[in-house]
């Protein structure tokens, strides 16, 4: 099978058509480049960190509202609110400077003040204190965890984003702890196009070269008889066929990886490198669930009410519900990646779509002798599965549709309806029953 792989192969690659996809996605990579950079000119902040969500820092001082029966009934009080108080008012003077591992280090600390300010007094909770005694001591500079109390106002939970508040305190101390600055998608760098090329460009171009590289591979050399000569020099036509699935899934690999490897290297040479350890918030427990997870992200984005680390920030933070007060919280089960990882889960994933459609579209390769119908029945076939199947991926539907999971970064990022591993499963099995009924069928063709 190795020899048919590589010979198969050698004519993808010598074949002008195979530099020319190269050569065009290239082209799709620099206009992504320059989006992003277009992106800078409508950015709504005038630095890295002073966002419009920053404007209340200097706007109110809590420890103004306290009474004096409130400092003399609890006298931590004081200091709580005070240091609060500081806090913010360091963020807000810090915002327009460079220092970005202070600006982390406070930004971590002042998201654990604001949980501990909602869950207060007799309403503490345990597990959140626990996650969060371990950052506090890292950056609270000495100031003791028991030395701080809100528990005068005693609000509860109520309609607080617990869970942005708990992610921005991991995030920001991810950062600081890793001496990294918070990077945005309106600034050119080799992770802000990386993911771009993987949530924008990638979708299309594996649909495209799934469809448009494979709807050939069996019936047109069946017509032209190269097919019926290499099956009476003895070659396996099951090796054959699987041959071809391998050699058309490597070709399509190279085409994309090329122009996404040069760019990147391009950006580098430009001294525009983030650390491939920034950390990329995804769905946790990727691995390990298969379930479904409501897609509340659209709703939210329609409303308006959409909860993210910033409105800038690189990818997108999953929704808990469909209740959006107060800009809504995030899902309860995100966790931070390094970048690398969060790159490989995406690029396994498209790898096991293209894996599906490539399969697809050869089985109806194999099914009609016509290469032009042929390639018009699995288009037509494909865009039919995916319009039948798209409202899985909204609101709280299941989604078991492999037609549907072409976007890995969304899967990924926990805001399609479905988790890593349930894509995985479901396109590896569907994969696995194409290809199975494929290389039989093409056994049983008369050549």
């Amino acid at each position: 099978m190795n020899k048919i792989i590589k010979w198969l192969l050698y004519i993808k690659l010598k074949n002008k058509q195979t530099w020319l996809l190269i050569l065009i996605l290239c082209f799709a990579s620099l206009l992504v480049m320059q989006n992003i950079e277009d992106k800078r000119i409508h950015r709504n902040f005038a630095t890295n960190y002073a966002t419009d969500s920053f404007m209340y820092l200097s706007q109110t001082k809590k420890v103004a509202s306290l009474t004096d029966t409130d400092k003399m009934n609890n006298p931590q009080v004081e200091f709580s609110y005070q240091l609060f108080d500081d806090v913010r008012d360091d963020i807000w003077r810090l915002s327009y400077s460079s220092d970005y591992r202070e600006m982390n280090r406070l930004m971590s600390l002042v998201s654990m003040l604001q949980i501990r300010e909602y869950y207060s007094g007799a309403k503490t909770d345990q597990e959140i204190n626990d996650s969060i005694k371990p950052i506090w001591s890292n950056v609270a500079e000495g100031i003791p965890f028991e030395a701080i109390d809100f528990a005068v106002k005693m609000k509860g939970e109520g309609s607080v984003p617990i869970n942005l508040y708990l992610l921005m305190t991991k995030y920001h101390h991810y950062l600081y702890e890793n001496n990294l600055n918070m990077v945005f998608n309106d600034e050119l760098s080799n992770i802000s196009f990386i993911y771009s090329y993987l949530d924008v460009v990638l979708p299309m171009v594996t649909i495209a070269l799934s469809l448009f590289l494979a709807y050939n591979t069996i019936n047109a050399p069946m017509q032209d008889g190269k097919i019926k000569l290499l099956i009476s020099s003895g070659i396996n036509r099951k090796k054959f066929y699987f041959s071809v699935w391998i050699s058309n899934l490597i070709q399509i690999v190279i085409i994309i990886i090329t122009p996404l490897l040069l760019m990147n290297g391009l950006i580098s040479l430009n001294g525009s490198d983030v650390r491939l350890d920034y950390p990329m918030v995804i769905l946790s427990e990727p691995l390990t669930k298969i379930e479904e997870i409501p897609n509340y992200y659209d709703l939210a984005k329609e409303t308006g009410r959409l909860s993210e680390l910033y409105p800038n920030s690189l990818g997108r933070i999953p929704p808990l519900n469909d209740y959006f007060a107060y800009g809504g919280d995030v899902h309860s089960r995100t966790e931070i990646v390094p970048f690398y990882q969060f790159a490989i889960l995406a690029l396994y994933l498209a790898l096991l779509f293209i894996s599906f459609l490539s399969a697809f579209t050869i089985f109806i390769s194999t099914l009609i002798r016509n290469s032009i119908i042929s390639l018009m029945i699995s288009g037509s076939t494909f865009l039919i599965g995916y319009l039948l199947t798209v409202n899985l991926t909204k609101m709280d539907y299941m989604n078991w549709s492999p037609f549907t999971m072409f976007n890995p970064v969304r899967i990924i990022e926990g805001i399609y309806n479905t988790t890593f591993i349930s894509s995985a499963s479901i396109l590896s099995i569907s994969t696995f029953i194409l290809l199975l009924l494929g290389s039989k069928l093409f056994e049983l063709k008369s050549i």
